[in-house]
């Protein structure tokens, strides 16, 4: 690592490791139920992330987890209402639910304000300041004089390198005009946007961001270059192998480390590849300190391959529990042989699915491409919004296709009394295909058991 940031290794006996920051006082973990609206993007070769996102009633949109916990401590309050541009930033903390991470990490002034504008026809873009560690960027930004908000809504922002290119990341995005309450004047918007970088990449020291806003306001986006000081968080990183395996009715699942920073927790897991299963996630995996307190899951498919997995928690670098754990009793896994979906979409046929809980509408749209509705029975423990179909798929020559960009974005949740039904809407782009059509299955509700738990510290 550069800049002097280093990779501190730690073993079983580091319960007495010393830190440079005080013992902060202990949060009740407050949250609301319910998430904002985001998305996450993955910005490498158009692959899609495999994604572990709550859902609740009424959500309609795949989800990343918020930024904030809904109590702020008086000393995250005094210190943001000192720096300019971020004092209203409270509010926001006070308001949306979410990890605590941000906070605590302000607590112990890991907080860069930035104070940079893109300004054009009396409309004013600012990125007021941000918190970063080695893996993640939170951005805290405002939109000055918009005359009709309401009216304005922006496209997802763009994050990318000094020179253009692609950022390999997560990206999740709290957009400030989806809740009006949150703001305290009517030309005035704030929102945050929350980058995760994929396993192996370092935090640059820029990053450039682009918000483009309706036509009326202009086709140029406004941008802003956000300078990152990577000297307040360099040395932060604090890893422990673990190296512990859990067979789970014979399949092998290795948890081969855990990874602290002041912004995120992760979890880095692997799954044998001789294994007759395809296991896709820890589906009920929790972080768990010694005091029995939870620490949230915030995001999931973070590691490269089908057989590498990084979960990602709330950290509590800056609590320092003397003792904590990952724990679960089960997770997603699939057979091998039978991770295709087979569709003829000509005559609306579902003609081969995992199991019987997949049900097929077909219909042509008005542009002729043909929507594929899949409607899924979930039992209620399950709370996963899932991605049923690969981006790319087959026809019966064994050619190569994509679905449509929209595909996999439009999900609902309809909750029964026994179980849950989830309908995910597909898009396949008008052509002579020749029927059917192979797709494969990137994750699905079937499940593996046994109850672990494994000391991280």
């Amino acid at each position: 690592m550069t800049d002097g940031a280093r990779t501190e290794r730690f073993g079983f006996d580091e319960d007495k490791a010393v830190y440079d920051v005080e013992r902060l006082e202990r949060f009740d973990e407050a949250v609301r139920a319910g998430m904002a609206r985001g998305r996450i993007e993955r910005n490498r070769s158009r692959m899609r992330i495999r994604r572990r996102v709550a859902l609740t009633a009424a959500v309609g949109a795949l989800l990343l987890a918020c930024l904030f916990s809904l109590r702020v401590s008086p000393v995250f309050a005094a210190m943001v209402s000192r720096i300019p541009g971020l004092e209203t930033f409270v509010d926001l903390v006070r308001v949306w639910s979410g990890d605590r991470s941000v906070e605590l990490a302000m607590d112990n002034d890991m907080i860069q304000p930035v104070g940079i504008t893109d300004e054009r026809d009396g409309i004013r873009f600012t990125v007021e300041g941000i918190v970063a560690d080695e893996r993640r960027l939170v951005v805290f930004y405002s939109i000055y004089g918009m005359k009709d908000p309401k009216s304005a809504y922006p496209e997802f922002p763009s994050v990318t390198t000094i020179d253009g290119g692609e950022l390999q990341a997560m990206i999740g995005w709290t957009n400030p005009f989806d809740d009006m309450r949150l703001q305290k004047k009517s030309d005035v918007q704030r929102g945050t946007l929350d980058i995760r970088l994929l396993s192996g990449l370092q935090m640059p020291e820029e990053v450039v961001m682009k918000l483009k806003l309706p036509a009326e306001q202009g086709d140029l986006p406004f941008q802003v270059i956000i300078p990152i000081d990577r000297a307040k968080f360099a040395g932060m990183t604090k890893e422990y192998p673990l190296n512990r395996t859990v067979v789970a009715e014979g399949q092998t699942i290795t948890f081969v480390k855990a990874v602290v920073r002041p912004l995120q927790t992760e979890i880095h897991i692997e799954y044998d590849e001789k294994n007759a299963k395809q296991v896709f996630d820890a589906g009920d995996i929790k972080l768990v300190d010694d005091k029995g307190e939870q620490w949230r899951f915030t995001s999931g498919g973070g590691g490269v391959g089908e057989n590498r997995d990084i979960v990602y928690f709330e950290s509590n670098y800056f609590r320092k529990p003397k003792e904590l754990y990952v724990e679960g009793s089960w997770f997603r896994a699939l057979d091998k042989n039978n991770r295709e979906i087979v569709i003829d979409t000509e005559r609306g046929v579902l003609l081969k699915a995992p199991d019987d809980q997949l049900r097929l509408e077909v219909s042509k749209q008005a542009n002729g491409d043909a929507q594929l509705k899949l409607m899924l029975n979930l039992p209620l423990e399950d709370h996963m919004g899932y991605t049923l179909l690969d981006q790319s798929f087959k026809d019966a020559t064994d050619k190569e296709f994509r679905l449509s960009d929209s595909s996999g974005t439009k999900t609902a949740l309809s909750p029964g009394e026994d179980r849950n039904e989830q309908t995910g809407y597909y898009y396949v782009t008008k052509n002579s295909y020749a029927q059917p059509l192979v797709f494969r299955v990137p994750s699905y509700p079937q499940y593996i058991r046994e109850p672990y738990k494994i000391r991280i510290r």
